[in-house]
């Protein structure tokens, strides 16, 4: 006894035609046996959790969300934050200071945003998009600079260039 899969006899009939899809698909039918039995197709539901089965495929189509929800995006494209990128904060004690500048001065030329810590970035402020940008660049210098030191060289109001300028003073 053969354990392959037989294959179903061609369909002749007898007129030269090449046979169609359902003419394969019935013969295929006919020789399912007790050791190879073969479903047949319905559009019965009862026996199947109310999905009838059918031939074609299943629409594969997915919705994909354009923005996800409660995540922040910048629109200037700065991340909101770069603790994953800067393991240490600022010590009071400037002993960091040039390792901590190094990397701020990376990740501001990675960014494109070395200007908010340059003279003269106090005339773009009254742009939005600039004055959001120099937000988001404050919450990267409060997260990498201890709380005792920001207490000293982040008074109120401070924009990115007050802070970097009263840590180079």
């Amino acid at each position: 006894m053969s354990t392959s899969p037989r294959s179903p006899p061609p369909v002749d009939a007898g007129d030269g035609h090449e046979p169609t899809a359902d003419e394969l698909a019935a013969a295929a039918a006919a020789t399912a046996t007790a050791e190879h039995p073969r479903a047949a197709l319905t559009t019965d539901t009862s026996q199947s959790s109310n999905l009838p089965l059918t031939t074609s495929p299943p629409n594969l189509t997915f919705q994909v969300p354009l923005s996800v929800p409660n995540a922040p995006v910048p629109s200037s494209g700065l991340p909101s934050s770069i603790t994953g990128l800067v393991g240490f904060k600022l010590a009071l004690d400037g002993t960091n200071f040039t390792r901590w500048r190094n990397y701020l001065n990376l990740l501001f030329a990675r960014y494109h945003a070395e200007s908010h810590v340059r003279p003269g970035a106090a005339v773009r402020l009254s742009d939005p998009a600039w004055k959001d940008d120099d937000n988001t660049i404050l919450l990267w210098l409060f997260s990498t600079i201890t709380g005792d030191l920001l207490d000293i060289v982040a008074p109120p109001g401070s924009t990115a260039l007050t802070i970097w300028t009263r840590l180079h003073e």
